[in-house]
């Protein structure tokens, strides 16, 4: 049953990330240009996707990651973000420079693991101060 739940989310997000590619296009063309402007290489590049969409255990809400290229480093970026099915409210779950992907909800659905090209913090130097100790003699 869960495997129907995720395929039926994954064919409505592809979906509807058609529909806003086609609507777009119609927009496109309705703004009085009489041309239509042909997708270029970088067009296709630089698109947004969506994917490893992860249903949590209550099937109330997703987890997925959202791609897009950055120009300015050459590489991709992706950033996880939250849906919620119910309300379509849209929460997004990382930020920044560094790539995030393949979520997993934890059993109970508290929590989602994921991996992350982020760096590891640096350790903090501390301060030991140790007295020595002499015997007494």
């Amino acid at each position: 049953m869960k495997r129907f739940y995720r395929r039926s989310l994954m064919f409505g997000l592809v979906a509807s990330l058609a529909a806003v590619v086609l609507l777009a296009g119609q927009a496109g063309g309705q703004t009085g240009s009489l041309e239509k402007t042909p997708w270029t290489v970088e067009d296709i590049v630089m698109a947004e996707s969506a994917g490893q969409f992860e249903l949590s255990p209550d099937a109330k809400r997703a987890v997925w990651v959202k791609s897009r290229m950055d120009k300015e480093k050459d590489r991709s970026i992706s950033n996880l973000f939250l849906s919620f099915l119910e309300t379509k409210k849209e929460i997004q779950l990382t930020r920044g420079s560094a790539s995030h992907n393949a979520p997993r909800w934890s059993p109970n659905g508290e929590t989602i693991a994921f991996l992350s090209t982020r760096p590891l913090p640096k350790p903090q130097r501390v301060a030991k101060w140790s007295p020595r100790l002499s015997s007494a003699s």
